[in-house]
């Protein structure tokens, strides 16, 4: 594996689960995929705090996809567009990708860990 992706997480995001209540969208959307990438430390630190910057983000974090445009691979920009003109898309790719992020496992284990009664409390 070349050193500049080692460790850099990846999540395939398909795109047809966006669709599930609507059953003509989902099947122009089978087998439609996104492989987005964890941000750098750099955009991590940015977007803390700052709602603007992480929405305008998502998109720059497409590192793969299958969509085609005329038979031909879409480029990086029309998938971008493609996914900023739809709130539906933008905001399930948003969830699926941020719910999978290993940092924001963690947080989520450990915070429900830490709701849960320990077992050596007494029951009143």
């Amino acid at each position: 594996m070349d050193i500049k992706n080692l460790g850099v997480f990846t999540k395939r995001i398909d795109l047809e689960n966006a669709f599930e209540k609507d059953d003509e969208i989902r099947k122009e959307y089978k087998g439609v995929y996104l492989i987005l990438r964890e941000p750098t430390t750099e955009e991590t630190f940015k977007s803390q705090n700052n709602n603007d910057y992480a929405m305008k983000l998502i998109p720059d974090l497409i590192i793969d996809h299958n969509i085609e445009d005329g038979g031909e691979r879409a480029g990086n920009d029309k998938v971008k567009a493609m996914l900023k003109a739809s709130s539906t898309l933008y905001t399930y790719v948003a969830q699926e990708w941020g719910n999978a992020l290993p940092l924001a496992r963690r947080s989520a284990s450990k915070s429900s860990e830490q709701a849960e009664p320990s077992s050596t409390e007494s029951a009143s």
